[in-house]
């Protein structure tokens, strides 16, 4: 596959070395990889100084590359902060599904064997793990995750920055709350308070 477009990393856990191999994966070089460091961006790998160029000539792409979604958002306002030109593609799996009538937001991820429906909205800085389902007219909020093998049903939502875990479910039309998270393995239908969710029927069971 030709390389027509370098992008930068922030994050070096777990996560990026995901991101970094799905931004290959589509055609992208990886041209640095950042951490941050007392609220400042530093290079963790890459020359950075030989690659800068290239890299705004090229559209100036981040990703920025952590699992906790409070921090991806801080870390894109850091990177804003220091190259305001730079634009936050969203990255999707060519082994993914993501319907044409989907809407996503910037910097969204959405990894292999994932499913996005019809009319299904992202927002910006959410990530669609591998084998998760966003089902059609779903809302999944800014900087939330649906960790692998989770589903939210038609037309259900997830508010902002909350946690889908695995192997859970959200039933049809609900709206999980933002900031929340709902435990693994556990069945959503209904509740309203920011917090910890556990069990089939899911119940509240503590703030996060």
């Amino acid at each position: 596959m030709e390389v027509n477009r370098c992008i930068s990393l922030v994050g070096s856990g777990g996560h990026a070395s995901v991101v970094k191999e799905l931004a290959t994966s589509i055609g992208m070089w990886v041209c640095g990889v950042f951490e941050s460091f007392d609220g400042s961006l530093s290079v963790v790998q890459g020359n950075w100084e030989d690659h800068r160029e290239k890299h705004v000539d090229s559209g100036n792409a981040w990703a920025i590359a952590v699992g906790d979604g409070g921090l991806r958002l801080g870390l894109a306002e850091k990177v804003l902060a220091e190259y305001p030109s730079a634009n936050f593609p969203s990255l999707v799996s060519l082994n993914s599904h993501v319907s044409e009538s989907a809407v996503l937001g910037k910097g969204c991820v959405v990894l292999p064997l994932a499913h996005v429906g019809a009319e299904a909205v992202l927002g910006d800085f959410s990530i669609v793990n591998s084998l998760a389902n966003l089902e059609h007219h779903g809302q999944l909020g800014i900087g939330s995750h649906l960790a692998p093998g989770s589903t939210v049903l038609g037309g259900g939502t997830v508010g902002k920055l909350s946690l889908i875990a695995s192997g859970s479910v959200v039933e049809r039309k609900a709206a999980f709350p933002e900031h929340s998270t709902l435990a693994a393995m556990s069945f959503f239908n209904g509740g309203s308070r920011s917090g910890l969710y556990i069990g089939s029927p899911a119940r509240w069971a503590k703030h996060s």
